[in-house]
């Protein structure tokens, strides 16, 4: 899977890691550094390779941190923060695949 190397995020240029390899935790499959402006995503987990909706899912959840955090809002913060990001980020893929007009408007 390609996913670009950089991405513009609240007027923030935002660096795209991928596939990154998490030693740091086995438990992760993406994460937002707003200091460094980087976004970092495996493409393994549980030494199995992730499916391509998957990665995307993830990119979208990162995504979303990221604006979530320049605008200072803070929406997704905790556990239920977690949660409702990760509806949000389902949600979002699912509307955008099953619709492939929405491509063209933008």
């Amino acid at each position: 899977m390609n996913l670009p190397n950089k991405i513009k995020i609240g007027g923030h240029q935002y660096k795209i890691v991928f596939p990154y390899v998490f030693t740091e935790r086995v438990d992760l499959c993406g994460d937002h550094d707003s200091a460094a402006k980087t976004i970092r995503i495996t493409d393994n987990e549980d030494n199995i390779k992730r499916a391509n909706s998957s990665i995307t899912v993830t990119l979208i959840h990162e995504i979303l941190h990221a604006i979530d955090h320049t605008t200072g809002h803070d929406m997704f913060q905790g556990s239920e923060g977690e949660k409702h990001i990760e509806a949000l980020s389902e949600g979002i893929y699912q509307v955008l695949t099953d619709n492939p007009e929405l491509k063209g408007i933008l």
